[in-house]
């Protein structure tokens, strides 16, 4: 059985198709993504030009070994990550802190 999910981030759509081999299977593969099916818009700037990314980050002797998915304001930069459950890798949520999604503003670095 395959399900896809429709998840609108800013004005992009997102799908993601989950597998399994019954019902039961297919829906606790969605619930691995444990985020809502729609952010509109940046928390910082209002902006619905949003986009879903994917990055590897260093640890301190250089090797990539952390990887990240965010959603990214294109307008000011902002970024808003997703954590995963330690007990289930593959379970992504949204950051919040005090109950509101935990944007972040990020500098843009100079072409210096």
């Amino acid at each position: 059985m395959k399900l896809i999910i429709k998840k609108q981030i800013g004005r992009r759509a997102f799908h993601f198709e989950v597998e399994g081999g019954n019902l039961h299977d297919v829906l606790m593969e969605k619930n691995k993504l444990s985020f809502p099916d729609k952010v509109a818009a940046c928390a910082l700037c209002g902006s619905e030009n949003l986009d879903l990314l994917a990055r590897l980050g260093k640890n301190e002797k250089g090797k990539e070994v952390y990887k990240y998915v965010y959603i990214k304001c294109i307008e000011c930069n902002a970024e808003l990550t997703f954590g995963q459950r330690q007990d289930d890798s593959n379970v992504f949520f949204l950051r919040k802190e005090n109950g509101q999604y935990a944007w972040k503003a990020i500098e843009r670095k100079s072409d210096a």
